[in-house]
């Protein structure tokens, strides 16, 4: 190269500015680049999951300081050296392994967080090798090339045709789902599974902070300050905070409706589909490979979602199996409102509703002139308990003072009321509350 500057095919007269003059420095090998990235990559997620048990962990000790250090680690440790991994190799390389905070959590919440009483099943193992294979798969397959972009070229890759399809898909997409979702149309199931992909895709798309990465690391080289002084980096950093906290949003508003486990797998798997499509289609970082490697690759990709899922839904079975007991969620409200029926609400999700409905007790404050009763009479369903005055009064489906009896410990005092129709409350036996506290 003697004293002449170098540069990417293509580019354009202003990027002489990130020409080198003299020797052209040493060159790193890209196998060795990508290891040190996935490196990075592993370190971010041992990161996390060290963060949130911290976090569980204070919670069990009453401790605020071990809350704080945790997170301090996940706000701003983590993220940090999770986006670094993204500026030495490509990104449908380091996207995959996104899933190894759930992997690890996994693993070592057994022995981390013992009083949890979680147990390592076979299951968990098992889908622990998948997403080790495909992980390992990913980086074999992904690996085609991989190199930093200046500005301009950066501005030419994020405006191309397949960039924009991309970008408008997506666009069309989250507006007609999140209509769904605001007009009550979706069912319980199709409306967790969207919440979870919408968040998954907004916190998936990691090509702006690739390509902010890639324009701090090119500025800091060359020591030249032009590329701040255009608006791409600006954009590229609104757009990719923009995403993270839309996609906190969604996916809070998620885990208020649903199981964490069955969140926390469809958000895993549309963030790291998300970022390898966007990998492919808006960085073409695969634009050179053979169609074999394309194939494969994304064999991979699914190996790594199959895992996940297969761990997650171990987690979810270990917890709901074995009770015989129908599973209701807050999310049937929705739909149950629509069709006008009644709103299931979070009591059954709290205490799930046997198979055998019965009549049972209900206790009922009545407001009339006398002294407030409680009144006993049948209905369809069961509950788990009922309170009175922060007492929890266990009952069963025979509405009798005997059992009331049984419930409370001592017999109530039963008094005489008119049969039903006839008296100002609507008749049923009648119980003193101060007998029953």
């Amino acid at each position: 190269f003697g004293s002449r500057c170098f540069m990417f095919k293509g580019a354009r007269p202003k990027d002489a500015a990130f020409c080198t003059q003299g020797k052209a420095p040493k060159s790193v090998s890209l196998r060795g680049m990508i290891a040190f990235g996935i490196c990075l990559a592993v370190l971010a997620a041992g990161i996390g999951t060290t963060s949130k048990q911290l976090i569980a962990y204070s919670e069990h000790v009453k401790q605020k300081w071990i809350f704080h250090v945790g997170a301090g680690m996940n706000i701003f440790l983590g993220p940090v050296v999770d986006a670094s991994a993204y500026a030495y190799a490509p990104q449908v390389v380091i996207a995959p392994f996104a899933c190894l905070d759930v992997i690890f959590n996994a693993l070592s919440a057994p022995y981390t967080l013992s009083w949890q009483e979680e147990k390592l099943a076979g299951a968990h193992v098992f889908g622990t090798t998948l997403v080790a294979i495909g992980a390992v798969s990913t980086s074999l397959f992904g690996a085609v090339s991989d190199r930093t972009l200046s500005v301009f070229e950066l501005e030419d890759q994020l405006t191309q045709p397949a960039a924009l399809v991309y970008y408008f898909v997506e666009i069309v997409a989250f507006t007609v789902i999140n209509l769904l979702l605001r007009a009550k149309l979706l069912s319980p199931q199709v409306r967790g599974i969207s919440l979870g992909v919408i968040a998954g895709v907004l916190m998936g798309n990691v090509f702006c902070i690739k390509g902010f990465i890639g324009i701090v690391k090119t500025s800091f080289a060359s020591g030249d300050s032009g590329p701040w002084l255009r608006p791409t980096p600006y954009l590229l950093l609104a757009v990719a905070a923009g995403g993270a906290i839309l996609g906190h949003i969604f996916m809070k508003k998620g885990l208020g409706e649903y199981k964490g486990v069955f969140m926390v797998t469809i958000f895993e798997g549309a963030h790291i589909s998300a970022a390898c499509l966007s990998g492919c289609v808006v960085m073409q970082e695969m634009a050179h490979a053979p169609w074999w490697r394309y194939l494969f690759y994304w064999i991979s990709v699914g190996t790594i979602v199959s895992g996940m899922l297969l761990i997650n839904t171990s987690a979810l079975d270990s917890k709901i199996k074995g009770g015989g007991q129908r599973q209701f969620h807050i999310a049937q409200s929705f739909a149950n409102s629509a069709a006008g029926q009644t709103p299931i609400g979070r009591w059954d999700e709290t205490h799930p509703q046997p198979d055998n409905e019965t009549g049972y007790v209900s206790l009922q404050l009545l407001e009339t002139k006398r002294a407030p009763s409680f009144v006993m009479h049948s209905c369809e369903r069961e509950p788990a308990q009922l309170k009175y005055n922060d007492k929890i009064l266990k009952t069963n489906s025979t509405n009798s003072p005997s059992h009331v009896a049984e419930a409370t410990g001592r017999f109530a005092a039963q008094r005489e009321l008119p049969e039903v129709g006839q008296g100002d409350d609507g008749g049923g036996p009648r119980f003193d509350p101060l007998e029953l506290a």
